[in-house]
């Protein structure tokens, strides 16, 4: 008898029904693998989604580097993309924060700027037998807590810089925009690889749903006893909807107990 996905777990000497349990136990196992999958590529297009809203505001920030705007509204118009920020860097992905993992926030507001105060352990995903994957970015990365300056602080700072009129320490603080937007380049890069990998994982699980799906529907037609050839009926007719409307397969096992 050979594993699911490697060939058929029916042999040459048993009835066609004789496999249904492995193939039941390889129809769990790839639909686990999917659950996995469809929540991985959530959790990491979420990120990326995140992180091209971040680098739009970095770059609206650098935009004003050359307006002939007044001072103050362009404190003003740098105080208002920083609440963008912070809101952006706390914001949710189901019950955790999508850059603090389980704390309360993420980053928070201090006299001296902003600091880190999320949740950094790392949100695993299962999407393969043996392949376990990242899925939330590392918001202390991403936001520059570990440089001079972090993002959020130097779109602080730019304000304050600005509404004094000190246009050199303005221009000190660009300079950083400009290294803090490289970070988030980087990291969007990196989720984007991994969105990427994670997808054609799922494509392989929903292959291999098909084909064991298809095996175990054989198996069903091949079982002698009536009711399982009534099942059979009410997986087909599933199966033509499920085609028709483009969305994953009902649980083949479920119709079996």
């Amino acid at each position: 008898m050979t594993a699911p996905g490697a060939g058929s777990p029916l042999d040459d000497a048993s009835p066609p029904w004789a496999g249904l349990g492995a193939l039941r136990a390889a129809e769990r196992r790839l639909r686990t693998d999917l659950a996995g999958t469809d929540d991985a590529v959530g959790w990491l297009d979420a990120g990326r989604t995140a992180l091209d809203r971040a680098l739009h505001i970095v770059t609206e920030l650098q935009l004003l580097r050359s307006s002939a705007d007044a001072p103050e509204r362009l404190a003003r118009l740098a105080e208002r993309r920083l609440a963008r920020l912070v809101q952006l860097a706390n914001q949710r992905h189901g019950r955790r924060r999508l850059f603090g993992g389980l704390a309360e926030r993420a980053v928070a507001r201090g006299p001296d700027g902003f600091r880190f105060v999320g949740d950094q352990r790392p949100v695993m995903r299962r999407i393969g037998p043996d392949l376990v994957v990242r899925v939330n970015p590392d918001g202390r990365t991403v936001f520059g807590f570990d440089t001079p300056i972090d993002l959020l602080s130097a779109v602080q700072d730019l304000a304050t810089r600005l509404r004094e009129g000190d246009r050199g320490a303005a221009e000190r603080r660009w300079d950083d925009l400009e290294a803090r937007a490289a970070d988030l380049q980087l990291a969007h890069r990196a989720i984007s690889a991994r969105l990427r990998r994670v997808r054609a994982s799922r494509q392989a699980a929903l292959s291999g749903l098909r084909h064991t799906g298809d095996e175990l529907l054989s198996a069903l037609l091949a079982e002698p006893a009536d009711a399982q050839l009534h099942e059979a009926q009410g997986l087909l007719a599933r199966r033509a909807l499920a085609d028709a409307s483009r969305v994953p397969l009902p649980s083949l096992a479920d119709f079996l107990r």
